[in-house]
């Protein structure tokens, strides 16, 4: 990766460096509470003034969560347990599918690709029937029902 300071530029960190004016602060750590930055303009043009470190503002308030946007989330958890699709989710609570993948991203749920045959499959089935007959009455492939009874089966919803 190309050094974004240029050799003047390093040249002048390093002798401040040397002069013990500055520290090296190792990547990926913070600086102290005092911040160096490079004067562009002016009579002190070329060198580093320290500078009063900014208080960082906090975060607090993306970790809030409102009621209204609790239930929201809450209900999304739901529908998708349901095996839903997001667009499904969307048309239910009249909201978009936009929102509905940022709360399933925030809740860190997924979905199953096979969403919908999953639920429809769940719905269709009763014990003792074959997944020939199931697909039948789908209209899918005896192979998608023979998956989608497997992954039902892993998931408890069914005992086969």
């Amino acid at each position: 990766m190309p050094d974004v300071i240029n050799s003047r530029e390093r040249r002048l960190i390093d002798a401040e460096l040397a002069k013990g004016r500055v520290t090296r602060v190792p990547a990926g750590k913070m600086a102290t509470a005092v911040d160096f930055q490079w004067v562009s303009s002016g009579k002190r043009s070329g060198r580093l003034e320290a500078v009063e470190a900014q208080p960082r503002k906090s975060l607090d308030f993306r970790r809030r969560t409102y009621p209204k946007v609790a239930r929201r989330r809450e209900r999304v958890a739901e529908l998708i347990a349901a095996f839903w699709t997001p667009p499904e989710i969307a048309a239910e609570l009249g909201i978009s599918v936009a929102m509905v993948n940022s709360d399933k991203m925030e809740l860190g749920l997924r979905v199953p690709r096979n969403a919908s045959t999953l639920r429809r499959v769940l719905t269709a089935y009763q014990p003792g029937v074959t997944a020939i007959d199931l697909s039948r009455r789908l209209g899918v492939a005896p192979s998608t029902v023979r998956k989608a009874l497997g992954d039902l089966r892993a998931r408890g919803l069914i005992d086969v």
